[in-house]
C-alpha cells in the first residue's frame, strides 16, 4: 500500500497506531502487576500452614513481571514520541518497538510454561512443580492470567508495529492548487 491517499488516511492509521500502543501498556503493566501479586499459601495435610509460593521463588516469573513492566514503560515513552514529532523520532521508536516485541514475547512464553515449572523448584518442602500440588490453584491461575494478558500484549505490539509502518506508507495526496484569474475592468 503505497503511493497516493488522504491525509485522512493517514491520521486514522496514526491514530490506530496509538491505540495499540496504548492496548499493549495497559496489557503489559496488567501482567506485570497480576505477575507480582501471584501468592498463595501451601498448606500441610493436617491443615497447618506450611509456608507460600510466590511469583518471587522463580526467576522466570520475576522477570516476567519486570520485562513486562519494562514493556509498558516503554510503550508510554513511545506513544510521547509520536504525539511529540513522528518523523524525528521514527528510528527511536522503530528500536523501541523491537525491544519491546522482544520483552513482551519472552515474558509471556516464560509464563505459559507455568505447568512445567518442576525445573524451577519446589514450593518449600513439596515434591513436584507448584502447579502440580492442587492447592495451589490460585496462583497458577493467576500466572496464567497474567501469561493470557503478555500474550496479548505480544500480539497487539505486532499491530502497532505494522499500523505504524502503514501510516508511514500512505503519503497525502497532492494539494490541488486553485488557478485564480484577475480581470481589469475597464470603465
Amino acid at each position: 500500500m503505497g503511493g497516493g491517499g488522504s491525509s485522512g488516511e493517514r491520521v486514522a492509521w496514526e491514530a490506530a497506531s496509538l491505540v495499540c500502543r496504548i492496548a499493549t501498556a495497559g496489557m503489559s503493566l496488567g501482567s506485570a502487576i497480576m505477575t507480582a501479586a501471584s501468592t498463595q499459601c501451601v498448606l500441610r495435610d493436617d491443615g497447618s500452614t506450611a509456608g507460600t509460593v510466590s511469583y518471587s521463588d522463580y526467576g522466570s516469573f520475576k522477570y516476567s513481571a519486570l520485562a513486562d513492566l519494562l514493556s509498558a514503560v516503554l510503550q508510554m515513552v513511545t506513544i510521547f514520541l509520536e504525539v511529540v514529532g513522528k518523523e524525528k523520532w521514527a528510528s527511536t521508536v522503530e528500536l523501541i518497538d523491537r525491544l519491546v516485541q522482544a520483552l513482551t514475547s519472552t515474558s509471556a512464553a516464560l509464563l505459559l510454561a507455568v505447568d512445567d515449572i518442576t525445573s524451577c523448584g519446589p514450593p518449600r518442602g513439596r515434591r513436584g512443580g507448584a502447579c502440580r500440588s492442587g492447592q495451589t490453584r490460585k496462583f497458577c491461575g493467576r500466572v496464567r492470567e497474567s501469561a493470557a494478558l503478555s500474550l496479548a500484549a505480544a500480539v497487539t505490539v505486532s499491530a502497532c508495529i505494522y499500523t505504524n509502518r502503514l501510516a508511514a506508507t500512505v503519503t497525502p495526496a497532492p494539494e490541488k492548487k486553485c488557478n485564480t484569474l484577475t480581470f481589469k475592468l475597464g470603465v
